[in-house]
């Protein structure tokens, strides 16, 4: 069982069809077989800083994908965040920042993530 499948905050998940280093975009079976976006969502939180991993979002036509600036991905996320470390130190600070309004301050208390466990006997 995939981690996503215990957070309850998660109802789906894709996985990237792509090894490391790999893009795929004309082979069978690559980018264009990716079936995220007949699910029609409004916004693509990329968290990854690469080039890769901005492709999907853009190519679903996703309305509004949000990152950070990495990998000349101008053209892909159009809603481009410049990345200050010393605001942001923490890798949890980085991501929660990217769900809120540009302007936003980060909440104060950032909840822990959660598992469920599920019992076998």
């Amino acid at each position: 069982m995939d981690i996503y499948q215990r957070m309850k905050e998660i109802n789906h998940a894709h996985k990237n069809p792509f090894n490391h280093g790999e893009i795929k975009i004309g082979e069978k079976g690559g980018l264009w077989k990716f079936p995220i976006g007949v699910e029609e969502y409004d916004q693509a939180i990329v968290l990854p800083n690469s080039l890769k991993s901005a492709l999907i979002p853009f190519f679903a036509k996703i309305p509004l994908r949000t990152g950070w600036r990495g990998e000349m991905r101008y053209a892909l996320i159009n809603d481009l965040r410049i990345l200050d470390k010393s605001k942001y130190p923490r890798m949890v600070d980085r991501f929660v920042a990217l769900a809120l309004e540009e302007s936003a301050q980060l909440p104060s208390n950032i909840p822990f993530p959660s598992l469920s466990v599920i019992k076998k006997i």
